[in-house]
């Protein structure tokens, strides 16, 4: 498929592969896969909207559409979880989302469109905030990219209909397609605003001295945690099973704990420290499902260590001594 004459269904074949692997989490196969996906689609020519002199039927275009942008998804959902390059170069698109599915086509539109934008804020992302030349940008420049890009997937978080909300996801068919997108969702907004969250990467723009990079920090930080606290919030309405896929079992989860911790380890006497503590417990617990389902097989051991996030000379279960043990401490957590 990949180094003989392929047309269509080879793309085709590659998604699917692609889609199929992405639930796997061992081999990570994924990512390969699409890639080679990509480049079958852009030798192609999928990405360019066709000329109308070549007089195609519109189911025909229709379908050319839909399978660029099930590569586009693909590829910069893989992307958005590994921190890998894409070589999907947005600029060069000229494809248009279609409006209505193919004759005798299952594709649900209205989830697929959902999907489609949230993937672009996922590029914008990753050329605006997470490139190299990103890295080099002011501290005005920076916060106007946070302020514009959290902007967008707050409209897109709003534009979310009824049937997907999150209220909806224990009695929906489609609370899959809901989960993920509102857990894509979250992992955007964490990812827009880590560059003023992690401290490691916010002492580059002097917080010390600009009041106004201070309060970007603060309200990064907020947003973050209010973000990760969403998605383990839904955890507690999943059900374990062989079928669970690997953002769903492993991915969102522990970028959701990680941050949620680094949160509270920066913002100890914070009246919300003891709900996110629990929380973590949850995040905790999630992992020991995955545990139990997998019969031992699969297990993650970072979640349950720090769940109780104490240092081992001053563990307590008093509340108040948690947080002068995380201000005293040397090492807290460790």
């Amino acid at each position: 498929m990949i180094l003989g004459r392929s047309g269509f269904t080879a793309v085709q074949a590659l998604v699917l592969m692609g889609f199929y692997a992405e639930g796997l989490g061992s081999p990570a196969v994924e990512y390969p896969l699409a890639i080679n996906a990509v480049q079958l689609a852009l030798a192609r020519g999928l990405h360019r909207a066709p000329s109308r002199s070549w007089n195609l039927p519109e189911a025909d275009m229709l379908t050319r559409s839909w399978l660029w942008w099930a590569v586009y998804c693909l590829e910069k959902r893989i992307v958005q979880r590994s921190g890998r390059p894409s070589t999907i170069d947005d600029d060069n698109i000229s494809t248009s989302i279609p409006t209505q599915a193919p004759p005798g086509s299952s594709i649900n539109v209205e989830v697929f469109t959902l999907f489609i934008k949230n993937a672009q804020i996922s590029s914008q992302i990753a050329n605006r905030i997470m490139s190299v030349r990103a890295l080099r940008q002011s501290p005005t420049e920076a916060m106007q990219t946070v302020r514009d890009i959290h902007s967008q997937l707050q409209r897109l978080l709003e534009s979310i209909p009824p049937d997907l909300q999150e209220k909806l996801y224990p009695s929906t068919p489609r609370h899959l397609y809901s989960i993920y997108l509102h857990f894509s969702i979250w992992g955007n907004f964490m990812a827009t605003h880590i560059i003023f969250f992690y401290p490691w990467v916010a002492v580059r723009f002097g917080s010390e001295s600009d009041p106004a990079v201070r309060n970007q920090i603060i309200h990064s930080a907020e947003t973050v945690a209010y973000a990760a606290r969403q998605i383990i919030l839904v955890l507690r309405s999943i059900t374990m099973d062989a079928a669970i896929p690997h953002w769903l079992a492993f991915y969102f989860p522990i970028y959701a704990h990680t941050n949620l911790l680094v949160y509270i380890l920066m913002n100890p006497s914070r009246k919300s420290a003891t709900g996110d503590l629990a929380l973590l417990d949850v995040c905790a617990g999630h992992f020991g499902h995955v545990e139990h389902a997998s019969n031992t097989e699969i297990s993650f051991h970072f979640p349950r260590g720090f769940g109780s996030a104490l240092c081992k000379d001053c563990e307590s279960s008093d509340t108040n001594r948690q947080r002068q043990c995380y201000k005293a401490c040397d090492t807290p957590g460790i």
